[in-house]
């Protein structure tokens, strides 16, 4: 275990400490509480919902992915979890987003601004795109992305 244990209950990165007196622990977790308190989750309730339905999304797919990128043991096995997400998954999920984003003007995933949800999606597509090779077959995704990692450089 890393000497970084000591500073959490969990033992686990990423770690936010708040104050000098709380840690906050898990991504999500940290994103949220960092969407709020930069006024990154939406105008209302129900935009802030759609933050988290986003995010969830997000994950989900993130968990089909894992069935490729850590399968070390059964190359076959492996082959076969690649294939099925680069045919099957990642469009089902990137066409889905695409018509949100399209429905959405474009720019943001949730309402007329930046969210904490722009962010969280984007890291993860930019994840995708640096495992798996042309990904994106949406010029609306790939706009997003480079907007949302240019905004995520620029801030």
């Amino acid at each position: 275990m890393g000497s970084y244990q000591r500073f959490h209950r969990w033992g686990k990165l990423p770690v936010l400490e708040i104050d000098g007196k709380h840690q906050l622990s898990q991504s999500h977790a940290i994103s949220k509480y960092l969407g709020k308190k930069f006024n990154l989750d939406g105008a209302d309730e129900l935009e802030s919902a759609k933050c988290d339905e986003y995010v969830g999304v997000a994950l989900d797919m993130r968990t089909e992915w894992r069935k490729y990128w850590f399968e070390k043991e059964d190359q076959t096995k492996r082959e076969n979890a690649k294939t099925e997400f680069i045919t099957v998954i990642a469009p089902k999920y990137f066409n889905r987003f695409s018509k949100i984003l399209e429905d959405n003007g474009g720019k943001y995933l949730v309402g007329s601004g930046l969210t904490w949800a722009d962010f969280f999606v984007a890291l993860f597509f930019e994840l995708f795109e640096d495992t798996v090779d042309k990904i994106f077959s949406s010029h609306t995704l790939r706009y997003f992305n480079s907007k949302t990692t240019f905004t995520l450089s620029h801030r």
